[in-house]
C-alpha cells in the first residue's frame, strides 16, 4: 500500500513506516498530524483524486522539528565591487507514517503539559482584542519666540 500526498508545494510517495522530511508543520515532538491533501492511494486497486481524495488521510507522528543545512547564495557584479552573500536554513519537520486510510483518520493527539493558560492571562488577552485603546495627544505648547542678535554695520 502506498499513497501520494502534497505538502509544502511538493509531492511525496509514502508507505506505512516511512520517515519523511517536509517543510515545517505545527506541533511538538510526539504529536500526531493528519495529512489530508492525498492525491492518489494504491491499496487493492488504484484510487486517484480529482485533484484530491475527499475522505483520505495519512496519519503521521512528529519525530523531530529542526532546521536543514545552510544554503548560500552569492551575487557578484564584475568590476563594480558589488557582492552580496546570504544564507538560508529551512525549518523542517521529520514525520513517521503510521497509517494510510481512504475512509478518514482520527488522531489520538497527546496534549502538551503546558496547554492550560492561567485565567488572568486569558482575560487580559481577551481585553486587548475586544476594543483597541485610544490614546489622547499631548497638549501642544506655545512656541517660544526666537531671540536674535542684531549686528552693527
Amino acid at each position: 500500500m502506498y499513497a501520494v500526498i502534497q505538502t509544502g508545494s511538493k509531492q511525496y510517495k509514502l508507505q506505512p513506516g516511512d520517515l519523511l522530511t517536509v517543510e515545517k508543520l505545527e506541533g511538538t515532538v510526539g504529536n500526531e498530524v493528519v495529512l489530508s491533501n492525498v492525491l492518489l492511494v494504491q491499496d487493492k486497486e488504484l484510487t486517484v483524486g480529482n485533484p484530491t481524495l475527499e475522505k483520505a488521510g495519512i496519519l503521521c507522528e512528529i519525530m523531530a522539528q529542526g532546521r536543514g543545512p545552510k544554503v548560500l547564495t552569492f551575487k557578484y557584479k564584475r568590476r563594480k565591487g558589488a557582492r552580496r552573500k546570504r544564507g538560508h536554513r529551512q525549518t523542517l519537520t521529520l514525520l513517521k507514517v503510521k497509517e494510510i486510510s481512504l475512509t478518514g483518520v482520527t488522531t489520538k493527539a497527546k496534549a502538551p503539559a503546558k496547554e492550560k493558560a492561567p485565567k488572568v492571562a486569558a482575560k487580559s488577552v481577551a481585553a486587548k482584542t475586544a476594543a483597541p485603546r485610544v490614546r489622547k495627544a499631548a497638549p501642544k505648547k506655545a512656541a517660544e519666540p526666537k531671540v536674535t542678535k542684531k549686528t552693527k554695520k
